[in-house]
C-alpha cells in the first residue's frame, strides 16, 4: 500500500504531511507523518467519524500538539469526503 501526500501543515512549530492510503480490510485511511522523524504519528478512517490512533503514544505528553494535529486531520478528512 502506498501513501499519497495530500497536504503539508505545521502544528505547534513542527512540520507534518497528511497522506491517504487504502487498507484492504477497512477502506480509505488517513495518516499524519512527522517530517523530522519520517514516522507516521497518527491514523484514522476518512469515510466516517473515527477515533484517532496515535502511533506508539505519540505526543501523549503534549496535549496541545495532539489537539492541533487532530483539528487539522478533521479539516483535511472533511475536505477529502467532500463535506467542505
Amino acid at each position: 500500500m502506498t501513501n499519497r501526500p495530500v497536504c503539508g501543515f505545521n502544528a505547534e512549530g513542527r512540520a507534518f504531511v497528511a497522506e491517504t492510503f487504502v487498507n484492504t480490510l477497512t477502506g480509505r485511511q488517513f495518516a499524519v507523518r512527522d517530517l523530522a522523524s519520517g514516522f507516521t504519528v497518527m491514523t484514522r478512517k476518512i469515510d466516517e467519524a473515527a477515533e484517532l490512533f496515535w502511533t506508539a503514544g505519540y505526543g501523549k505528553d503534549d496535549p496541545l500538539l495532539r489537539k492541533a494535529i487532530a483539528v487539522k486531520a478533521d479539516e483535511v478528512c472533511a475536505r477529502l469526503r467532500g463535506d467542505v
